[in-house]
């Protein structure tokens, strides 16, 4: 008889032990969430940190464009994909941000050239489109999903990172732009 109880209360005990770890692990998300930048976790460069150079063909122009062409003015770099449908869903939102901030958006493309330009036709116009056909900007800037966006001041230094596509995290992207050193608010 002592024999059953013990497995039945050594089993119930590990399932016990399993729930308090699921619970601890969404628990130590959550908190995770909280102190990462808006939009997603870690991996992100900080606050202050030198944004990187790069080079890339700006397609709203058709011409090379430089980060050191960009120095001195606060750039609100936006990161699409050509299969990514939040992408196309959230241009709208960020002519709003560009409309309702001193930062000079851009949008960073991945894909093909083609595909680039006509994921802004009729959605973005107006807004420069930078092209990135393998991502190597958005490795560059640790941008670890799409629609991604980064702040960099006119010292290009990165401010803060965002997700575009959910309202409140547009609020404190267009709050970040506006606060940041240097706004034109």
């Amino acid at each position: 008889m002592g024999a059953p109880l013990f497995i039945v209360s050594y089993v119930a005990l590990w399932v016990l032990v399993a729930l308090q770890a699921a619970v601890l692990l969404e628990v130590v998300r959550r908190l995770a969430r909280l102190d990462a930048p808006i939009g997603g976790l870690g991996g992100r460069l900080p606050s202050g940190y030198d944004a990187p150079a790069f080079e890339a063909e700006e397609l709203s122009d058709d011409r090379v464009l430089t980060s050191e062409d960009l120095r001195g003015t606060r750039v609100l770099l936006t990161f699409v994909n050509t299969t990514c449908q939040r992408c196309r869903t959230s241009l709208p939102a960020m002519r709003k941000i560009a409309e309702r901030s001193s930062a000079e958006l851009m949008l960073v493309c991945r894909g093909e050239r083609g595909e680039c330009s006509q994921l802004i036709d009729g959605n973005a116009d107006g807004l420069r489109l930078i092209w990135d056909p393998s991502g190597g900007i958005g490795r560059q800037l640790q941008i670890t999903d799409v629609p991604g966006a980064v702040l960099i001041d006119e010292r290009w230094r990165i401010v803060k990172y965002g997700r575009p596509g959910s309202e409140e995290d547009e609020m404190i992207m267009v709050e970040s732009i506006r606060s940041s050193p240097g706004s034109a608010s």
